[in-house]
């Protein structure tokens, strides 16, 4: 009750994290959340990738998009190992961001526009969109090889800008990032007519 009662306090996190926060003890299993989902308490999620990827590096996490299966939206989970005052581990501290909301950690990726059609995106090295403002590319590895020249590239290493002629055949100038905390791409595709 302690941990659900300091859960549902930390009102500046909840929105970040658009779909939900949960702990984790040191089993993996669910002892708060929020929103309460008290039908979820006592189950163990002790073989999630997060879970165990947290717990065998001692680190923070970023989850690889998954589907939930509390709506079967596409969503991630990004993780904090929560400490004993003797600097064992207690458990995790977790934060579920919906893909698909506009309002969460990743809305202003979405919804971002450049100019009357361009727009910002965030892919996988395995090709997987992570967020795209057309929803139904989400979690789908669409742009096949050879398909987007420059995208390509960025697949192996390259950040920078260019032109390009995107998936749907389209001419764009395009830029690449790599962001440290993953091995995610974020892209920018601004029309070349505009």
């Amino acid at each position: 009750q302690a941990t659900q009662k300091w859960l549902e306090n930390r009102t500046g996190i909840r929105t970040i994290f658009s779909h939900s926060l949960i702990i984790l003890d040191n089993t993996g299993t669910l002892i708060a959340s929020v929103p309460a989902q008290s039908e979820l308490y006592g189950k163990s999620f002790a073989e999630r990738e997060y879970f165990t990827h947290s717990l065998s590096s001692q680190k923070p996490y970023i989850s690889a998009p998954f589907i939930t299966a509390a709506n079967g939206r596409p969503t991630i989970m990004m993780t904090s190992i929560l400490y004993a005052e003797d600097g064992s581990i207690k458990g995790l501290l977790c934060g579920a961001v919906d893909l698909l909301d506009d309002a969460g950690l990743f809305g202003t990726v979405k919804t971002t526009q450049m100019g009357s059609s361009g727009y910002l995106y965030l892919f996988a090295p395995d090709r997987t969109m992570i967020i795209h403002p057309d929803a139904s590319r989400i979690l789908k590895q669409d742009v096949k090889p050879g398909a987007n020249l420059l995208f390509d590239k960025a697949l192996l290493g390259f950040e920078g800008s260019g032109e390009t002629i995107n998936s749907k055949g389209q001419h764009f100038l395009a830029s690449f990032k790599h962001l440290q905390a993953t091995d995610w791409i974020l892209a920018a595709n601004y029309p070349v007519a505009e």
